[in-house]
């Protein structure tokens, strides 16, 4: 028969671990809506934003955390740096414009979509073949009614920048992937200096003219089946 004191010891630890996980999730939660409002007030008062962030290989050991949307203890845990981009995201009050070669991570894809359904203007542009791949989210976008460019070539469009209200810019070496975020060396770059940010609105301009248009062949099979 187990002692009453250790039985009694034991419900205290259940219920200080209930406590802690609740107070951390309420803390990130805090965190998160407070750094989103954030970054609304710089981008509307116009002060310098130059943030990059940085992923790694030891963040494949917190994969299990984007069910939950919330960070660990462990400075690598993807989901800061990850939170932060999707924040960023968020605080568009006009457009958000995505240039990105390979589109996969569910966490933005439903954040891009509820903006969308606020009336936020979003455009993007993606690599026909790798539109193609069964975990690409390119289906679902459309399905949501957001624009989404490709175009049929044997080149890569292998950009990987966003445009927040055309006063941010989101650019790095990382595709917006699962892989990506929790399993490679990884790196985005945030900005509003206006000589960068100028210079990729005329590139996602471009692009987007230039795949004017044009959809990619397995989407349009996929809606005669």
């Amino acid at each position: 028969m187990v002692p009453l004191n250790l039985v009694n010891s034991g419900r205290r630890c259940i219920v200080l671990l209930l406590g802690f996980a609740c107070a951390t999730e309420l803390a990130w939660r805090i965190y998160r809506k407070y750094f989103k409002s954030h970054n609304k007030g710089q981008l509307q008062s116009n002060r310098p934003i130059n943030e990059v962030l940085f992923f790694s290989e030891q963040s494949m050991i917190c994969r299990n955390h984007i069910n939950s949307n919330t960070a660990c203890y462990m400075p690598t845990c993807p989901m800061i740096p990850l939170n932060k981009l999707i924040a960023y995201l968020s605080s568009a009050t006009r457009s958000i414009d995505i240039c990105v070669y390979f589109f996969t991570c569910n966490a933005i894809v439903n954040e891009i979509i509820k903006m969308h359904r606020k009336n936020i203007i979003i455009r993007v542009i993606t690599d026909d073949e790798s539109s193609s791949n069964e975990s690409s989210q390119i289906y679902t976008l459309r399905k949501a009614g957001i624009k989404v460019r490709t175009k049929n070539s044997t080149y890569l469009m292998h950009h990987k920048f966003a445009l927040v209200d055309r006063k941010l810019l989101i650019s790095g070496s990382a595709n917006w992937t699962i892989q990506a975020f929790f399993g490679n060396c990884e790196n985005i770059i945030v900005t509003n200096q206006s000589e960068l940010v100028s210079a990729y609105v005329n590139e996602f301009e471009k692009v987007w003219l230039r795949f004017n248009g044009e959809f990619n062949t397995s989407f349009q099979n996929f809606l005669t089946i």
